[in-house]
């Protein structure tokens, strides 16, 4: 089954992709760039299209998505075959040799995620298990309206397409755990072949592009194996800009390129904005350097419309029609009632230091770890000071030199400062102290060095729209953008800081490649033989050190046991994991006190169904919305008496349990956290249970977990 789901995954949007690049009737592609990004392209297309075609009444079914997929491969495949032309073009089957290390940093990255999801025997953290509710929902409802009800934090009015891709995928086997821990690991590692051929485009160079990809699997920060949607939002990034940076020689790569785009506001909105930010500096100096030229425009065209299209098919719906803002508010983590509040006045504060961009702790967050490694750090600062050294001679005039480089120190040390002043407050006054940090001199600084360093580049737009130069520019405020995002909680605006570190190692990647090739350059130079074996030879070494300085911290943080807190008793996650080993998958099992556990453990509980949800605990207000749900499962004055499993009589519960085919039924410690002060009240309900005959207790983890089975 799970070969089998992974075929589909791959001929999905490998199909999809491929469809594209058919389409668009492009020439001359090599073997492994066309299908590799076909795939990575088909990906990012998955969003915008699998909601699109639900909102169209179709249903979210891989069987319908195969179907459409291979519409035009084979048709083409067929045309071929009647007109007896090649069916394969062998001759552009060849890849530089540098494409060695791109296998390399694959290999290593799905190697560390896929044996670090696996480490563990259960979901971690506790974001991962209500992406197992929402992909179960998708699975059996094949849709991603849920109306009104409750079914997990990941769907609607949140952007549910990660959810639905997982549901998408656990449609061909029934084993949600694999499911989730084998894809997404799979699509972190992707993320590497798929940034080998961007950076390919952006840097024409197979060995800028090879070393910058086997970078980027070496850095600590760049991605883990955490369950989330980030995963698709990242790794989609690099087919996104693949076809928006086409989109600048051939104007139909744009639709691609819009779609993608308009997939990361269906996605996850803290990386859409981040990517936003990407986005932004693209355009904004291709307009300083361009004017506004063909790749000005296409840009330009590509943006707007993947923003109209997150808009129109998601967004405005929701904030119009659908819900009101607060409600999206709630689901979203971003209202001062939500219990965890993303925005500037959460008690969350990102408190980053030098050491922490220089080494890459063990000791880390696991949805996204922090630090770059030494090597990689001092490699990527060399690459920063050779850009604005070799873009310094691009200029003409003196004063636009001074003034240039005058600009970068005002903004790093602005940067610095201001960090500073901020991490004094906090230190000062807690975590709440960077509400009150504000418009401070250095930000005004900061502003002023952009603003200066802007006009200077439009001054001399002739000399840096040069290819490498304007390259050199945007290498510098992407880094710059990510440094920003990262110290977001400094500044005066912050959108989840922790959430940069991966973007942030994408420039920086980029920057250990063109500083990596510089340094092998300079020192082979000395001597004045065997000059080519030489350059190889200390990039080699190179990329060992930064392996060694940087890989092995990645491969350490991410194969690590990681911990979970959805279940925080020991004896009870042992009766959950021991259901899961022994019980077949997709049992059927109520579970009287939790909504989100059971169906994580490859278990079958359809909490979306109201009647289940109102049996395990009725709520007095009759209007249910799934805030209204949340708010009930936080509150602490529950009661046993609102809950039907527990205040009905024994035999009563027996048979509404089996009219609905429940096989099982869990008692456990987490009732005790559902219905605080009333442990006495559920000991003896616990016992008229274990004295019905028609409940046979078959599972005691340390009085923690009872599972009785329904006769």
């Amino acid at each position: 089954m799970e070969l089998f789901s992974l075929i589909i995954f791959i001929l999905i949007f490998w199909s999809w992709g491929k469809s594209i690049f058919l389409l668009i009737k492009e020439k001359n592609l090599n073997f492994f760039e066309n299908n590799i990004m076909s795939l990575g392209i088909g990906l990012s297309l998955f969003p915008v299209l699998s909601f699109l075609l639900n909102k169209l009444a179709l249903p979210v079914d891989w069987r319908l998505y195969l179907f459409l997929g291979l519409i035009i491969p084979i048709s083409t495949l067929i045309l071929k075959i009647i007109k007896k032309k090649k069916i394969f073009d062998l001759k552009n089957i060849k890849e530089s040799p540098w494409f060695i290390l791109v296998i390399i940093g694959f290999i290593f990255v799905i190697y560390v995620m896929i044996t670090g999801a696996f480490v563990i025997p259960y979901l971690e953290d506790g974001d991962p298990y209500s992406y197992a509710v929402a992909a179960k929902y998708i699975k059996y409802t094949k849709s991603y309206s849920k109306g009104n009800l409750y079914v997990s934090h990941y769907l609607d009015p949140y952007p549910p397409a990660y959810s639905g891709l997982m549901g998408l995928l656990h449609q061909t086997n029934d084993n949600l755990v694999w499911t989730l821990k084998f894809f997404n690991a799979l699509i972190v590692g992707l993320s590497i072949l798929f940034s080998y051929y961007f950076f390919k485009i952006l840097t024409k160079s197979s060995k800028i592009s090879s070393i910058a990809s086997f970078g980027l699997a070496m850095i600590p920060c760049f991605s883990s194996h955490f369950i989330f949607s980030q995963a698709l939002s990242v790794t989609s990034f690099f087919p996104v800009f693949y076809t928006l940076f086409k989109s600048s020689n051939i104007k139909w790569w744009a639709f691609p390129a819009s779609i993608g785009i308009g997939g990361f506001l269906l996605t996850q909105t803290s990386t859409a904005t981040a990517i936003a930010g990407f986005i932004g500096i693209l355009i904004s100096l291709s307009l300083l350097t361009k004017g506004l030229s063909k790749e000005t425009r296409m840009y330009f065209i590509s943006s707007l419309g993947g923003l109209i299209i997150g808009l129109l098919l998601f967004w405005l719906p929701n904030l119009l029609f659908n819900y009101e803002y607060s409600e999206i508010q709630m689901q979203m983590s971003m209202s001062n009632s939500s219990h965890r509040n993303i925005m500037k006045s959460s008690d969350f504060f990102a408190d980053y230091k030098f050491s922490d961009f220089f080494y890459s702790p063990i000791s880390n967050k696991i949805d996204n770890p922090k630090g770059l490694g030494p090597a990689i750090f001092i490699l990527t600062s060399l690459g920063f000071i050779f850009f604005i050294s070799l873009i310094n001679k691009k200029l003409q005039n003196k004063k636009d030199k001074k003034f240039f480089s005058l600009s970068f120190f005002i903004i790093f040390t602005s940067i610095i400062f201001h960090s500073i002043k901020s991490h004094k407050l906090f230190v000062e006054k807690g975590s709440k102290a960077y509400v009150s940090v504000g418009i401070t001199l250095w930000f005004v600084l900061l502003i002023l060095g952009f603003l200066v360093l802007s006009y200077i580049i439009y001054k001399n737009k002739e000399e840096l729209s040069e290819y490498n130069h304007f390259n050199y520019l945007l290498l510098i405020f992407w880094f710059i953008w990510g440094i920003i995002g990262v110290l977001g909680d400094y500044f005066p605006f912050g959108w989840l800081p922790n959430r940069f570190w991966a973007l942030l190692a994408i420039p920086a990647s980029l920057i250990l490649a063109y500083s990596t090739s510089i340094v092998s350059n300079t020192l082979s130079s000395i001597f004045k033989k065997n000059q080519a074996t030489l350059k190889i030879l200390i990039i080699l070494l190179l990329l060992i050190l930064v392996a060694f300085t940087a890989g092995t911290a990645k491969k350490k943080i991410n194969t690590s046991f990681w911990p979970q807190h959805e279940i925080s008793n020991i004896d009870e996650l042992k009766g959950y994991l021991a259901v899961k080993d022994n019980m077949p998958k997709e049992t059927k099992i109520f579970d009287a006190c939790r909504i989100n556990t059971l169906v994580s453990y490859n278990m079958f509980f359809p909490t979306w169904n109201e009647e289940i949800l109102n049996y395990i605990y009725t709520p007095e207000k009759t209007d249910i919305y799934a805030w209204d749900y949340i708010y009930i499962f936080r509150n602490k004055n529950r009661t046993l008496a609102n809950s039907p499993i527990f205040s009905n009589q024994i035999d009563n519960t027996y048979q509404w349990l089996k009219r609905r085919n429940f096989k099982y039924l869990i008692i456990n410690a987490g009732c005790n956290e559902f219905y605080p002060n009333q442990k006495e009240e559920l000991d003896n309900k616990l016992n008229l249970f274990n004295q019905n005959q028609k409940f046979n207790l078959i599972l005691n983890s340390n009085n923690q977990f009872y599972l009785f089975e329904i006769r």
